[in-house]
């Protein structure tokens, strides 16, 4: 229990402290630090699982003109997951290192979109670790790879409306997992105005069809993805629709929601990069809502738990008066605290493995 506290509340410290003495090393180290404890771990669930896939796979099979041009790379799944493991493979032999070079790429590009994006760096980097995501990266190895890929470049692509350059990366992420193509959709919706009219037919919608999920929502989704390579993975689990979600996680992501309706946005309301920040953030919840119904929507939550991050630190700048402002942080670091602890005993103590070496 001592390694789980002693991580949560110095690594956050130590970025403020790095930024204070206005040393990017200290704030380069820790992100090293962030990346070795990630890409060092033995292997726990999914894990695990990625590891023995990686060693059972061969190269040359991959890397073939018959796989890569063929029929077995149009049905195979997440492709784009298996050429690149196969590359490091042919330099990085062992699992651990594939591991390794994951964690870089992945803790890497969420660590420094935090400190390139976020109002409050070491605030985002707490949350980064106490809302669970840092602790998932290395479970949900392929989305939160995507994920971080699209967190690091995809919000200035869609605040300077660079369509091309966002279509291209958003198409070469859904080769490592089909989901990342729900980012299409995205690019037409994220950039409107938070709490505007938009904000509130998005939401209803989302409900409505909550509302009616298990009476033919399921069964569309599930005719939708029937034909990819997901169909059959996903049918039973969307047509059945039983979960158990925690309720508090639903609380966690409806939480910068409501300082957001609170605040209005403050002096933030109306800029581009806030207003992508809390649409994302609402699908986040949307999402988390979802989960309640089927399980694997909390993956999708994948996605947008960053946004979800930057929207607090951003609620946090819009109390405007400096007494406000240290309550609403304490407060935040304090419940946040709290239920990463609960997470880690109580609600997932699995959480505990992945920190074993």
């Amino acid at each position: 229990m001592g390694y789980v506290i002693l991580f949560t509340i110095a690594t956050p410290i130590l970025v403020w402290i790095g930024k204070k003495l206005r040393s990017w090393e200290l704030v380069m180290a820790i992100c090293i630090v962030m990346i070795c404890i990630a890409g060092l771990r033995h292997g726990y669930i999914d894990t695990r699982a990625y590891r023995h896939g990686y060693e059972a796979l061969q190269p040359a099979e991959v890397l073939s003109a018959n796989f890569l041009w063929g029929e077995e790379f149009e049905d195979s799944k997440d492709k784009g997951f298996a050429v690149l493991s196969a590359l490091i493979k042919q330099i990085f032999p062992d699992s651990q290192a594939f591991l390794f070079i994951m964690s870089l790429i992945t803790v890497g590009l969420f660590f420094w979109g935090f400190i390139r994006q976020s109002p409050d760096m070491e605030l985002s980097i707490f949350l980064f670790i106490a809302t669970g995501l840092y602790i998932d990266t290395m479970n949900g190895l392929r989305q939160c790879l995507v994920a971080a890929v699209l967190f690091y470049f995809l919000p200035n692509l869609l605040k300077e409306r660079k369509m091309a350059k966002y279509m291209l990366l958003v198409a070469l992420m859904s080769t490592i997992h089909l989901s990342a193509l729900i980012f299409v959709f995205i690019y037409f919706l994220a950039d409107k105005p938070a709490w505007s009219p938009f904000t509130w037919i998005i939401t209803g919608l989302a409900l409505l069809a909550y509302a009616y999920f298990n009476s033919g929502v399921g069964a569309a989704l599930v005719e939708l993805l029937d034909g990819t390579v997901y169909g059959e993975d996903y049918a039973d689990m969307l047509l059945q629709g039983n979960t158990s979600v925690n309720v508090i996680r639903i609380a966690v992501a409806a939480a910068p929601i409501l300082l957001s309706l609170m605040t209005r946005g403050g002096e933030n309301r109306g800029k581009p990069m806030y207003n992508i920040v809390f649409h994302m953030s609402l699908l986040n919840l949307l999402c988390w809502i979802f989960a309640s119904k089927v399980l694997y929507f909390y993956r999708l939550a994948t996605y947008f738990t960053p946004y979800m991050i930057l929207l607090m630190c951003y609620e946090v700048k819009a109390f405007t008066e400096l007494r406000d402002r240290r309550l609403v942080t304490n407060t935040i670091y304090g419940c946040y605290f709290a239920y990463h602890m609960y997470s880690c005993y109580v609600m997932w103590p699995q959480l505990l493995g992945y920190l074993k070496y």
